[in-house]
């Protein structure tokens, strides 16, 4: 959205740039929120701003959760990674071929690889907004409506090792442990 003190400056920018962003193709806008966003923070921020119109966020509630994956959740939330670092999310280990599905209902306002998170789904309730990732074969693009359960994508084979899943959930810009937001089991 354009600042009121810029739309009035330049009153010609603000009538021809919707416009002109409503030209772009999802995919488009994907390559650049790719290539303009340096951090995954910056890349939500990109995507949510991207798709803001074309979801209704006025009477948003986060709704039914399902557990992304049927399998061993080998790191949780908090948790010390090997790296040194600290779990923003859960890993999950899973199978070739096994289904991966939306932890929540919502928008899927990115679906491609990113940096070293391989393959990456973000699905954004307008309230939460729930990051998968791993080795994904997905089936799902930007813009597409989904519901809590459904279908997403399927683990593919990377290396000897069974293939892990990431997930990452976000309440209003906070990130938050997965488990209170998915059930314990399904």
């Amino acid at each position: 959205m354009i600042p009121l003190a810029q739309r009035t400056r330049f009153p010609l920018l603000a009538a021809v740039l919707p416009l002109a962003l409503g030209a772009c193709s999802v995919e488009q806008t994907t390559d650049r929120c790719t290539a303009e966003s340096m951090t995954l923070d910056g890349l939500i921020k990109c995507v949510r701003e991207t798709h803001a119109s074309t979801r209704s966020c006025e009477a948003a509630v986060r709704g039914p959760t399902a557990i992304p994956l049927a399998g061993q959740r080998v790191l949780t939330y908090g948790a010390a990674t090997k790296h040194g670092g600290t779990s923003r999310g859960i890993v999950f280990e899973g199978s070739h071929g096994a289904e991966v599905r939306a932890p929540i209902s919502g928008l899927v306002t990115f679906s491609d690889p990113w940096r070293s998170y391989g393959d990456l789904l973000i699905i954004d309730s307008c309230t939460t907004v729930a990051l998968i990732a791993g080795p994904l074969s997905s089936n799902v693009t930007a813009g597409q409506a989904i519901t809590a359960g459904g279908t997403v994508a399927h683990l593919r084979q990377t290396s000897s090792d069974a293939p892990i899943l990431y997930l990452e959930v976000r309440e209003d810009g906070t990130t938050v442990d997965p488990a209170t937001i998915i059930p314990a089991s399904q």
